[in-house]
């Protein structure tokens, strides 16, 4: 069991890449906390649902916490 097939792959080249730097400590932190919440949905996941990756729970947690951020205006 795993993630459905991709038909038409792309290679990494094809993915923009997005980077700041921060502590490692910070870093750590934060790669536990999207690991954590990765596995509690695909824990929590319905049969024959793709799988969440870490990219997926990073984007989610950035824009939430940007949609939280601008109410706070």
């Amino acid at each position: 069991m795993g993630r459905r097939p991709v038909q038409n792959k792309k290679s990494p080249s094809e993915y923009p890449q997005i980077a700041f730097r921060l502590s490692k400590a910070d870093k750590d932190r934060i790669s536990d906390e999207i690991e954590a919440v990765q596995t509690l949905l695909n824990k929590r996941r319905k049969e024959g649902d793709p799988f969440v990756n870490k990219n997926d729970v990073f984007m989610w947690a950035i824009d939430e916490g940007l949609k939280t951020l601008r109410k706070m205006r």
